[in-house]
């Protein structure tokens, strides 16, 4: 197993994970503004995803930024 497969076998094997933080995020966001009465600020509502695999494989390893 190369190094991209042992990236993408644990990026699925941890995705739960990475959904529920992001969800956690999300939520902390909301309830923080909510309590400071600055939730109209938001105009679209919040939401989180998980980046497609292909992209982050390409951001990852093939990405040539110098930064």
């Amino acid at each position: 197993m190369n190094e991209v497969d042992e990236f993408i076998a644990a990026f699925k094997k941890e995705e739960d994970i990475y959904s529920s933080w992001g969800e956690l995020v999300r939520q902390y966001i909301k309830n923080t503004l909510a309590e400071k009465r600055m939730d109209s600020i938001l105009k679209i509502e919040p939401s989180c995803r998980l980046k497609d695999i292909s992209s982050l494989i390409e951001k990852a390893f093939y990405r040539s930024k110098n930064y």
